[in-house]
């Protein structure tokens, strides 16, 4: 039931993810316009905000972004391997790729908790935002890949997930 809840999650996060990179496109497409073709008519106003804005959603959507593929098996790196072999060394690889994305992720995350504790001192330049609220990013993604992990491997070992089979058909290798 909480791997059911963690998939719920992820189905949100998808969405999440998808509002993040929709308001990263947009304040760059504003800042085109406002540099670029404001600019070549002779209005010249600013919006430093618009690189801010575009910079902290990336910077979210990356890290949620990872703590969803971690759990859909959709980074490339780590799935082509394995499947390239036998059933039962591809499961070993599969595993142990697992068990070495888990341990970095836990520096990322530790590293991420200080960043973030140094964010409470410190504010963004032009929208003065608490940078507290964008190093959060690290620890919280890096937390989340470390759970969707977790699940994989309970998965595999408990309720019989096969460790190499992708779940995306666009991202197997036929």
């Amino acid at each position: 039931m909480a791997i059911q809840g963690l998939d719920s999650l992820n189905a949100l996060l998808k969405w999440i993810v998808g509002g993040l990179l929709a308001l990263a496109t947009t304040a760059v497409a504003i800042q085109i316009v406002v540099r670029f073709i404001l600019g070549a008519i002779g209005v010249n106003i600013a919006a430093p905000w618009t690189e801010e804005v575009a910079r902290y959603s990336s910077i979210w959507a990356v890290f949620l972004g990872v703590a969803v593929l971690t759990r859909q098996s959709g980074l490339i790196a780590v799935e082509m391997f394995p499947q390239l072999l036998p059933k039962r060394p591809g499961t070993a690889v599969k595993i142990a790729a697992t068990l070495i994305s888990m341990a970095f992720f836990s520096a990322v995350f530790l590293i991420g908790l200080r960043f973030t504790h140094e964010g409470l001192m410190e504010t963004s330049p032009v929208m003065r935002l608490r940078m507290v609220w964008i190093h959060a990013a690290i620890p919280v993604g890096s937390g989340l890949a470390i759970l969707n992990m977790l699940a994989f491997l309970l998965e595999c070992a408990f309720f019989g997930r096969n460790a190499v089979e992708v779940e995306d058909p666009e991202m197997r290798l036929e």
